[in-house]
């Protein structure tokens, strides 16, 4: 009696061997096509980046020759000096709304270039491209914009939230105000989900009298256990706040 149970225990041992290493195996052919899927999608992304950068650089190709057109017609208008007042002040909208575009372009395509080839040596989540300007005709009041990137470390959906503070002088106080304090929609923050970038942008309303000097990005990531980040950007100089 004994010996027919034994005989049962090893028989079945032996099959539950086989079954664990069958769900072994099934978990590796999975894991590998899952990791191939992931890296076709990443090279795909990374293509179509290139694509864009290749495709912005065309324009400013472009419009550097549009604006050359321009010069040379506008130096033609002027030395006739019989040409029509009107005609004269369109090509000179003309040319300016051209230097604003290659402006704007050449901009663009830094920032591609920055994704593609980061000159930071850091990986992982930046924040960069800050950038600030009135809002024409509202007085205590800018739209702000800068980008989230990953660098070097895009294999991953980056996801979580991003907090902002702009600290400055108020009645010869130091001030700090918090993005539900001063933001137009009274939004307390801003969520953020992308694998190689993605614009936070805003505007802000600030009370009167109140100076800015620098902005604080907290990023804080959903990942469970990943530590917050922060950066601090200079209030831009060309934009300063005058006490009203």
């Amino acid at each position: 009696m004994d010996a027919h149970r034994t005989e049962v225990f090893v028989y079945r041992a032996w099959k539950l061997r086989v079954a664990l290493v069958l769900l072994a195996l099934l978990a590796l052919v999975g894991g590998w096509q899952l990791y191939r899927m992931g890296g076709g999608h990443a090279q795909a992304e990374l293509l179509r980046l290139g694509a864009e950068r290749e495709r912005l650089a065309r324009e400013v190709a472009s419009a550097h020759q549009r604006l050359a057109e321009t010069e040379r017609a506008l130096a033609l208008l002027e030395r006739a000096r019989q040409v029509d007042e009107q005609a004269y002040a369109e090509i000179r909208r003309d040319r300016a709304a051209l230097e604003q575009q290659i402006h704007d372009l050449q901009k663009e395509l830094a920032f591609y270039r920055g994704i593609m080839v980061p000159e930071s040596r850091r990986v992982g989540l930046q924040a960069q491209g800050f950038v600030v300007e009135p809002v024409p005709g509202q007085e205590n009041r800018y739209r702000f914009r800068l980008v989230l990137v990953q660098i070097k470390k895009n294999d991953r959906i980056a996801s979580g939230r991003v907090r902002l503070a702009v600290t400055g002088q108020q009645d010869g106080a130091v001030r700090t105000l918090d993005q539900a304090a001063i933001s137009t929609d009274a939004s307390p923050h801003f969520k953020y989900r992308f694998r190689y970038f993605q614009n936070i942008q805003g505007e802000w309303r600030f009370p009167a009298g109140f100076v800015p000097e620098r902005v604080t990005v907290k990023a804080v990531p959903s990942r469970r256990g990943a530590d917050p980040l922060e950066w601090t950007f200079e209030w831009p100089a060309e934009h300063p706040q005058a006490p009203a």
